[in-house]
């Protein structure tokens, strides 16, 4: 049997309130990340540092990988989210919503 499944539902339920808090932190860390990606890959482009594959285009750095899994992830669990020009981001799940800063 699984630890807590005799939980009572209401218990275990996470509550909109927090769910709103979780995903302004998830637009947080979304928001870092891209910009750290961003800013990585411009001072490799400066210090003529970046790999390119056969197509000639740049290869993603690590902290670019890392951003597509952080966002890959969240969509398998049903989320959705939005980057604007700015880099700031708008994560969706389970009929809440958040951006970094907002309320």
């Amino acid at each position: 049997m699984v630890a807590g499944a005799n939980r009572r539902k209401e218990d275990t339920e996470m509550k909109k309130a927090d769910l709103c808090v979780a995903l302004r932190g998830m637009a947080a860390k979304l928001d870092i990340q891209w910009a750290y990606a961003q800013r990585l890959a411009a001072e490799q482009a400066a210090a003529g540092a970046l790999a390119y594959n056969e197509e000639g285009e740049p290869l993603p750095n690590s902290a670019q990988l890392c951003y597509a899994g952080m966002t890959a992830a969240f969509e398998a669990m049903g989320g959705e989210w939005e980057r604007n020009k700015e880099g700031r981001h708008w994560v969706y799940l389970l009929g809440a919503s958040g951006m970094a800063g907002g309320r």
